[in-house]
């Protein structure tokens, strides 16, 4: 991938598209009003626009339009609510407070649920001043203005239906081949390996959340999952390959430190890293087409590049295998089989790009069991009104910040006095990091726009010139709002200067004043409001996401080992655990992460934390490993025997869950580490039994199968012992 693809590859995702289509869905109510010279009306058609284009991200169409049209009604009944009771001070705190209560409250149904309480927020923000339409003429043009948008987006899905499931499919290859770079590194030399595996937790987080936006909209949407045209079917098929990729990424874990002691001294580890990283760049390259919508030529000399790694292993081996490192070339051979698996889905993905009618698209997969349910349970909204609920916090906070602006507003004159509220409403968050991380984004980007928008209108007087900006700000600001914060912060104020400006010509600086006190102001309230009533802490909620993640690998375990004493594996049903234990893991990365940015009184200590959240994911790759094991070697080397690590494995994982379950009445005794060499005596039996069965077979099992399988189920036990004794010190600590 050309190091310039990296940029210019982002006008090719649907955060520009995005950006595009709400720009002309703001612009175009304006430019036509301009026209008649009633720019009044296309200003409140331009904010109902804006507003409903908050709830369009990326999702199931039926759920983009549910969410914009219950946005479109929303904003007319509360423009109509808010102007009758305008010219009564007490009636707007009033309001303001339970709308602010409300619309925060339905979070609780979700991401769009949550985007819609915004985008009701703040058109009430920007319409608590008499507008000259009167109450029903602005309410029923910002009510025309997100039908109006609502009606765009709806066109130009129908015109390419398959355009957004692309874009999301290619951000998730991308996303993908960029975790496979960072897992390259691993094989570098001197690696910082603790490092690399916070790096690896926050990119696994990453590749998580853009399988589960592939995943809602590739098997939500009913022209996809059902007409079954040939476009659905090979964007289906992509995603499982992409999916199946990921996982053939986690079966490569080994223990790099050891590697790196043993084998660091050679040509091998750089030679697979290289090739690990030509990988990634394919995968970049791929995901960049399928954006497109264009075909991606397959590399001629792929093959060379597997044959070559084979060829330094083989002499690499021949020079310097030894007693100490025997061990560290089998867990590399398994790394370069599983490079030869990942070869082979780079080369049907790039396949898949062309769409050729001649691809077979055989695989089949139970839609259901992979998507939530989405539907408005009005028993969960009850089950919330508590102050145990981290999401009913949230609600008395923005209520309590909001009524704060808006009174500060009335006593203390201020400018353009709704950007206060429009920045808390936008800053305030459920997660106290995450308000934290907006807060700060929010003001620099706000004084980054400011200066810049200064100095361009100080020397730039060109009206088409300006124009131009404010159309490239604009099509900017909201691609990179949803990405890149505060960039779009700074380009979204970049855009309000010089609209004011274009509007009324003259002194630029008070305005610029006005929006970074204006902000200053909002910002402040909302960071003292979130100390004042605070969010329930992640170290209060972090033990049910460790339990969670826990449990998920268990059953990951225990269904995978079964395979190897020759119980059948469905592979619906795999994919299902593997599905549940790389969303837990995933949330509880998230979680962790978050719990750093809080204040040091309210964390949890990284003594525990860290290694148990780095173990679990790791215990998760070994799973991953065994499970690419179970479907090659399973059949062949089944055994009863293989009963001792699966059970001693599940009694691991069942007595750390012991430890964080908050049951007083758990008898827990002290414990120390279990060595393996209990262990020594079944592994010598179970060789021998599996020594038989190849000599039965006639034709073996594979070269070094037995000793890789029971490498990973020692390494499985040693990971669980681990995290059952980091949890019993986690829980002493906290006492």
């Amino acid at each position: 991938m050309l190091p310039t693809s990296r940029y210019t590859s982002f006008f090719s995702t649907h955060h520009f598209y995005e950006g595009v289509r709400v720009t002309v869905g703001i612009m175009v109510p304006v430019l036509v009003a301009a026209r008649y010279d009633e720019i009044g009306w296309g200003l409140a058609m331009a904010l109902g626009a804006l507003c409903v284009s908050l709830t369009d991200n990326p999702g199931p169409l039926h759920h983009r339009i549910n969410g914009m049209l219950a946005a479109v009604v929303f904003i007319f009944i509360t423009s109509l609510v808010t102007g009758y009771a305008l010219p009564y001070t007490g009636l707007v705190m009033v309001l303001l407070a339970g709308f602010s209560f409300f619309f925060s409250l339905i979070g609780v149904f979700g991401t769009r649920a949550s985007y819609l309480g915004t985008s009701v927020l703040v058109a009430i923000t920007l319409q608590l001043t008499e507008s000259p339409l009167g109450i029903w003429g602005n309410a029923l043009l910002t009510a025309a203005g997100g039908v109006w948008y609502f009606l765009l987006s709806i066109a130009l899905y129908r015109i390419r239906p398959y355009k957004l499931a692309q874009q999301v499919l290619g951000d998730c290859i991308m996303e993908t081949g960029k975790f496979l770079a960072l897992k390259a590194n691993f094989y570098g030399t001197h690696p910082d390996l603790d490092d690399l595996y916070t790096q690896l937790l926050k990119a696994q987080v990453e590749v998580h959340n853009k399988q589960q936006v592939v995943r809602e909209i590739l098997f939500k949407t009913r022209s996809i999952v059902k007409e079954s045209t040939h476009t659905g079917r090979v964007l289906v098929m992509a995603f499982l390959d992409t999916v199946d990729l990921f996982e053939t990424t986690l079966t490569s874990e080994q223990d790099y430190r050891e590697m790196q002691n043993k084998l660091g001294t050679t040509e091998l580890l750089p030679h697979v890293g290289n090739l690990l990283q030509q990988i990634a760049d394919q995968l970049m390259a791929i995901g960049v087409a399928m954006q497109e919508g264009k075909s991606f030529p397959a590399p001629n000399n792929i093959d060379e590049w597997l044959a070559g790694l084979k060829e330094t292993y083989a002499d690499s081996r021949q020079k310097f295998l030894n007693e100490e490192n025997a061990e560290a070339f089998n867990g590399l051979s398994h790394v370069i089989g599983g490079i030869s698996e990942l070869l082979v889905k780079v080369k049907n993905l790039t396949m898949y790009t062309t769409y050729d009618k001649r691809i077979k698209l055989e695989k089949k997969i139970d839609y259901q069991r992979f998507v939530v349910p989405s539907y408005i349970n009005i028993r969960l909204l009850l089950d919330n009104i508590r102050f145990s609920s981290n999401i009913f916090r949230y609600s008395v906070r923005m209520a309590a910040a909001v009524l704060a602006g808006y009174g500060l507003s009335l006593y203390f004159p201020v400018g353009h006095s709704y950007w206060i509220l429009l920045t808390i409403v936008v800053i305030l968050k459920p997660a106290y990091a995450l308000t934290k991380q907006r807060n700060m984004e929010r003001l620099l980007g706000t004084v980054a726009g400011g200066v810049v928008g200064a100095l361009i209108l100080m020397n730039l007087k060109s009206v088409p010139l300006l124009l131009g900006i404010l159309i490239v700000s604009m099509i900017a600001a909201f691609s990179l709002i949803r990405i890149r914060y505060w960039l779009g912060v700074a380009l979204l104020t970049l855009y309000v200067l010089v609209a004011f400006y274009l509007l009324q010509p003259g002194d630029y600086a008070p305005l610029f004043k006005d929006r970074l006190l204006d902000t200053f102001i909002g910002s402040v309230i909302a960071f003292v409001f979130t100390r004042i009533i605070p969010p329930i802490w992640e170290r209060d909620q972090i033990r049910h996401l460790l339990l969670t993640a826990i449990v998920s690998n268990k059953n990951y375990y225990t269904y995978i080992a079964s395979a190897f004493v020759g119980k059948p594996i469905d592979a619906s049903q795999y994919k299902f655990y593997r599905k549940e234990t790389y969303v837990s893991l995933a949330n509880l990365s998230d979680a962790f992460q978050r719990m750093l940015n809080e204040p040091k009184s309210r964390q949890h200590t990284g003594e525990f934390m860290h290694p148990l959240v780095v173990s679990c994911h790791v215990l998760a790759s070994r799973i991953a490993t065994l499970s690419g094991y179970s479907r090659t070697y399973a059949p062949a080397m089944a055994d009863k025997d293989f009963n001792i690590f699966i059970e001693k494995g599940a009694q691991n994982l069942d007595a750390a869950l012991q430890w964080l379950q908050p049951d007083a009445g758990i008898v827990r005794q002290p414990e120390a580490r279990d060595p393996l060499n209990w262990l020594e005596p079944h592994i010598i039996h179970l060789k021998a039994e599996l020594g038989k069965k190849e000599n039965r077979q006639g034709n073996g099992v594979w070269e070094n199968a037995q000793d890789a399988v029971l490498l990973q189920f020692e390494a499985v036990l040693t990971l669980t012992t681990d995290i059952r004794i980091l949890c019993r010190q986690l829980v002493e600590n906290e006492k």
